[in-house]
């Protein structure tokens, strides 16, 4: 199972919440974990985060990487080649009461539209950064989780460009930038949340609306989804 350095942290920062128990979960059926971005972390710190997934889930062999450098990623090579799955049944409780709570909780958000751009110096990815902004802004005065949001647009030419949001507390992340100014574009959106279905819909969709004002775009939505996690 590939965990990233938040999430990580998430599980050894005390109370975890919702995400984190879901989180713990499914790495109690891990029978390999791998840590990615090792490239942001100091060497200790990477041993810290190893060495903590090792003793809370000892059945499991801890390895780091770096997708962007490339370290650790021979070792990873070897532990899917040598590796054996060993369809372990732990006692996760899946019917249980506190994890169903936590499901109930989360829930899965898809949006597919188009944009027409009216300028010549639309910033796509300033655009996508606005949205995750606004909708940050509101799930955290909600007291509400963003495990993740991600946002990905493209034009007709073939460019693109990509936003995170990786929780509601942290900086929105500009993944990749347009090479130019964007003419129409195409955006999909899609986010888990701790928050209630309903909720989580009007955050979004008030934050495309209210950037999509700011840059005067026309949307056409083609596609939207969500669910709670629990139905």
């Amino acid at each position: 199972m590939l965990i990233e350095p938040r999430s990580a942290a998430l599980l050894h920062g005390g109370n975890a919440g919702d995400v984190g128990y879901i989180l713990r979960a499914q790495l109690k059926e891990a029978d390999l974990i791998v840590l990615n971005k090792s490239d942001l972390l100091r060497p200790s710190e990477v041993e810290a985060h190893r060495r903590r997934l090792a003793e809370d889930f000892p059945q499991a062999k801890v390895i780091s990487i770096s997708a962007l450098t490339g370290d650790g990623l021979e070792e990873l090579s070897a532990a899917l080649k040598n590796g054996n799955a060993s369809m372990r049944h732990p006692d996760i409780d899946y019917d249980g009461e506190d994890l169903q709570n936590a499901m109930d909780r989360i829930t899965e958000y898809y949006l597919e539209y188009a944009a027409r751009v009216c300028c010549d110096d639309f910033d796509g990815a300033d655009y996508l950064s606005d949205i995750a902004r606004m909708a940050q802004a509101e799930l955290k005065a909600g007291g509400y989780e963003i495990p993740h949001m991600k946002l990905l647009a493209w034009e007709p030419e073939g460019d693109f460009g990509k936003v995170d949001l990786l929780g509601a507390d942290r900086p929105i992340e500009v993944a990749r930038r347009f090479a130019a100014p964007c003419t129409d574009i195409a955006v999909v959106l899609n986010a888990s949340a701790v928050c209630p279905a309903a909720a989580l819909d009007e955050i979004v969709m008030g934050a495309v609306n209210a950037a999509s004002r700011l840059y005067q775009l026309d949307l056409n939505i083609f596609k939207k989804e969500l669910f709670n996690l629990g139905e």
